[in-house]
């Protein structure tokens, strides 16, 4: 068999096609390529983060001498084209309900045994879905091919093909060319597991050596060590992936959640509050693999989150992760809690803290969700949490950014910012507020990231009047702007850090409430200038819009700092113009 690339077959043409593009756009730097057989039978088992990786591991398959066989899905197969090449070129059919135990896919590995060829499986089954592209939990696929046939199972790993394709995109990137790397392991020692029934507990222990062969070359190849539960990344130094970068403020990337994070101690992470926001939350946090519980003041919305894994009056049409329950019990709920999660309206925060002071353990550590300030006070959410319940900066954190709660409860992808005084909370926090679509970065300036999300929520009040009065596009990126400035001045003034408003908890907050439909702030401001009174439109609106009721407080706080918030005070005399107008046409 050394001289099976050289047969003329099916593959000389795909090479023809593929190569001389993928030449041009990467460049290929492979490690230990004396590891790849030449000759024989085996499973080839590399990791999986990008729709690319098949096209480039076949790729290097070939460079080193080898013509790989995919296992592919059976609807492939039905595609005029791409199905002819796939059957040309021995790839093998599985068919998604029976998987690789089918026995079309095992005759087909003993057929490969015994012709001396070899077959590429990614034990993952999918792309990873953590956060930094780590290799994930494998499934029995590939060692029950390997064990079933007799063929060893050979690691690999590449790195870089997420930057010529993301994760989840569609759209390959040939410019800049792009360097990927590739390493080719030992072959596994599968022999203790050879006489042994093929159960689940064997298959399962026999996947884990494997994956944890893939993931050492991984490590070897990003020069990081991932943590030894399989596959979640140590807090090293790390790349933070390029899809959701924030490039203007470069926070500090948190570790994958962890619920074990902190010296083997176990979390009992809560969330006060089962709205849109709070459910949403704890959507991401139980889908990171933790545990989550919910408060929810009345019985029938907890009893619907825990067995039905439903929230129809604030999520309708979404389902809920096993992980996350319901409690309507403050004190069940708060027992033994380490981390508590805080999302209710903000008007009521105080109300709800000293129902929950004498509740909350005393080493907790409570995390704002809320985006307001106190009418009466002026006081940010962090600080009303501090005063009511008598805690130091060092256990409060914020997290704030573009966080539209339907877009996230549908799993689109987005990022948080995690705010503390104190440097290890805020990645404490983050290591939990994380999930395969959600990614959590760190910063310790709270105010800058609190003022982000409060102050934002006016801009969006006022975009919506300027769109209900009838102005155009011209006008709202006027107000988005300039309102941008002025948040900036405004934060400053009270001590914030410039960058932090030209980032998530800023920047991205801001854009995303202003032009969506989803968001509250920005429908009401539409209410508002299409002529309906202030008290009409809060009491149309279902849920809080948290614009409206720092109003008044945001404007003696900005007397107060000497920072004049110009746009704001032109949308209102704008908005009482319509109003006025509208009352004289009525009479």
């Amino acid at each position: 068999m050394a001289n099976e690339k050289a047969r003329p077959s099916i593959f000389w043409v795909l090479a023809a096609l593929v190569l001389p593009v993928l030449n041009a756009a990467v460049r290929f730097e492979i490690r230990h390529p004396e590891r790849l057989p030449r000759t024989g039978s085996y499973v080839l088992a590399p990791n999986h983060h990008s729709e690319i990786d098949p096209v480039v591991m076949g790729a290097v398959a070939w460079k080193l001498g080898r013509l790989p066989r995919f296992l592919a899905k059976a609807s492939l197969f039905d595609v005029p084209v791409v199905g002819w090449f796939l059957r040309r070129s021995g790839q093998i059919p599985v068919q998604r309900d029976g998987g690789v135990r089918g026995g079309k896919a095992i005759e087909a590995a003993s057929d490969l045994a015994r012709d001396g060829r070899i077959v590429v499986v990614y034990p993952e089954g999918t792309l990873t879905r953590d956060p930094d592209l780590w290799p994930m939990r494998g499934k029995t696929g590939a060692v029950r091919l390997a064990l079933q046939a007799g063929i060893p199972v050979i690691p690999a790993a590449h790195w870089g093909t997420q930057e010529l394709m993301g994760r989840y995109s569609k759209r390959v990137r040939l410019f800049p060319r792009t360097t990927i790397h590739v390493a080719i392991g030992e072959p596994v020692d599968l022999d203790r597991f050879r006489d042994r029934s093929l159960d689940s507990a064997t298959l399962t222990e026999a996947t884990a050596v494997v994956m944890a062969a893939i993931t050492e070359l991984v490590e070897e190849l990003r020069g990081e060590t991932a943590r030894p539960s399989g596959g979640i990344p140590a807090p090293r130094t790390r790349r933070r992936p390029a899809d959701l970068s924030d490039a203007t403020v470069s926070p500090t990337p948190a570790p994958t959640p962890d619920a074990d994070a902190d010296g083997g101690e176990r979390r009992r992470i809560v969330v006060l509050g089962a709205g849109s926001w709070g459910t949403t939350f704890a959507k991401v946090m139980a889908d990171g693999e933790n545990d989550v519980v919910m408060w929810a003041r009345r019985p029938e919305l907890a009893r619907e989150i825990t067995e039905a894994k439903r929230n129809s009056d604030y999520l309708p049409g979404i389902n809920l992760p096993q992980r996350l329950t319901a409690d309507p019990s403050l004190e069940r709920v708060l027992a033994g809690a380490t981390d508590v999660f805080v999302s209710v309206p903000s008007q009521t925060l105080r109300a709800n803290l000293e129902a929950a002071r004498d509740l909350i353990p005393s080493d907790a550590v409570v995390v704002s969700l809320m985006k307001g300030v106190e009418k009466g006070t002026g006081l940010r959410m962090s600080e009303v949490i501090a005063e009511v319940l008598g805690i130091g900066p060092e256990r409060i954190a914020v997290a704030s950014g573009p966080n539209l709660a339907l877009e996230i409860a549908r799993e689109q992808p987005t990022a948080v910012v995690v705010s503390s005084a104190e440097q290890a909370t805020a990645e404490r926090v983050a290591k939990i507020a994380r999930s395969s679509y959600f990614r959590s970065f760190v910063n310790t300036d709270v105010i800058g990231t609190e003022f982000g999300g409060v102050l934002k929520n006016l801009i969006a009040v006022a975009v919506g009047i300027v769109d209900g009065v009838g102005y155009g596009e011209n006008t709202k990126a006027s107000i988005i702007t300039r309102g941008l400035a002025e948040m900036t001045a405004f934060s400053v003034a009270y001590g914030a850090r410039a960058e932090t408003l030209a980032g998530l908890a800023g920047l991205g907050d801001l854009i995303a409430t202003c032009e969506s439909s989803l968001s509250r702030n920005n429908t009401a401001g539409r209410l508002l200038g299409q002529g309906y009174s202030f008290t009409d439109v809060v009491k149309s609106m279902q849920q809080t819009a948290e614009g409206c009721p720092p109003w008044r407080p945001c404007s003696s706080s900005r007397a107060s700092a000497a920072c004049p918030c110009r746009s704001w005070s032109r949308c209102r005399r704008c908005w009482r113009a319509r109003c006025l107008r509208a009352t004289s046409h009525r009479t």
